[in-house]
Order: structure tokens, then C-alpha cells, then sequence
């Protein structure tokens, strides 16, 4: 798959498409369906390099635009079951730091179950933009995610500093692409 990545961001690029990596961190190891429950990878943070993490590295190294990130679990690495869209220690510490990836990182739908059965569209939104998201793909109601990360933004939950990133993020992709 590490091979193949890179041609397929390079094909996708050539015809002015947007190409997305997908599922972050990698979906290898999970049993469970995260469309209709709660799914973990049984991973470490040293088989998640070794492994799943190689097809993104090679993705990245061609700027590949967006990264989604799934709705698995990873308590091997983030020690409880917070699902990685919803992790600063996936999307910041691990997807922005120690990867240095820069491009738009998006959730996973917010209307699967995974995340729905377990967080509101107000908290799973607010609480993806905080650990490093930059869009919330499909939250369960557009309205309450939307009104939940104006009133965030607002009372300083969210910063105007941490909006800005994923602005700029954006609109990068979208310059990049001519949209």
C-alpha cells in the first residue's frame, strides 16, 4: 500500500483533486465496525510506526491535502477510549507533531455510531476542533455542532488562535486547487 500512495496523491493531484488519507491511524487492526459501535485498535504506538503509519508517511511525502481521521479507539497509545478523531494525542501530539503534517486534517462522519452513540454533536464537535481537527465531516445535527463551535469560539473554548490554524489550513487546500 506504502507503494502504491504516492501515485495515487500524484494521479490525484495532476487532475487538480484534492486527495484525502484515510482512516488515521490506521484501521488495520480493529475488529469492530466504528458505522455502528464502538471499535479500538489493539496497537501500541510502536506497532502503529512499524505498520499503519507507513501508507500516511508515504501519502504525506507527496502533500497529500486532508487526512481523516477515524473514530477507532486507540487506548494503547492514549490510555482510555476516547475515539482518535476526538484525541489531541492523535491529531496533535502524534498526526502534527511527531509526523509534522500540516494539511487539513477532517474527522470521520460524526454520525456514526461510535462517536453519536456516545457524544452529542455539541461535544463531539468541540471536542475535535480542541484536539487539532480542522472540519467536522457529518455531525448528527449541522445546526447544534455549528452553534456549539460559534458559542465555543466565542467564550474562549475555542481560540481564536487555534480557529485561525485550521482556516489558513484550509484555504491553503483550497488556493492550492483553485477552489
Amino acid at each position: 500500500v506504502s507503494e502504491m500512495v504516492p501515485q495515487v496523491v500524484k494521479g490525484l493531484h495532476e487532475n487538480n483533486v484534492c486527495a484525502a488519507l484515510k482512516h488515521f491511524p490506521g484501521h488495520g487492526g480493529s475488529e469492530a465496525n466504528s458505522h455502528n459501535e464502538f471499535s479500538y485498535t489493539p496497537q501500541n504506538l510502536e506497532g502503529l510506526r512499524q505498520v499503519e503509519f507507513l501508507p500516511f508517511k508515504a501519502g504525506m511525502k507527496e502533500d497529500a491535502d486532508f487526512i481523516l481521521v477515524s473514530h477507532i479507539a486507540a487506548p494503547n497509545v492514549t490510555r482510555d477510549n476516547t475515539p482518535c478523531s476526538l484525541s489531541s494525542t492523535i491529531i496533535t501530539d502524534i498526526l502534527r507533531n511527531e509526523l509534522e503534517y500540516d494539511n487539513v486534517v477532517i474527522t470521520d462522519a460524526l454520525n456514526m455510531k461510535a462517536v453519536s452513540n456516545y457524544y452529542t454533536p455539541k461535544e463531539s464537535g468541540i471536542a475535535a476542533l480542541k484536539a487539532g481537527a480542522d472540519m467536522l465531516l457529518m455531525p448528527v445535527s449541522i445546526d447544534e455542532a455549528y452553534n456549539s463551535v460559534i458559542s465555543a469560539c466565542n467564550n474562549g473554548t475555542i481560540s481564536d488562535e487555534r480557529l485561525n490554524q485550521s482556516v489558513k489550513r484550509i484555504l491553503k487546500v483550497k488556493i492550492k486547487r483553485g477552489i
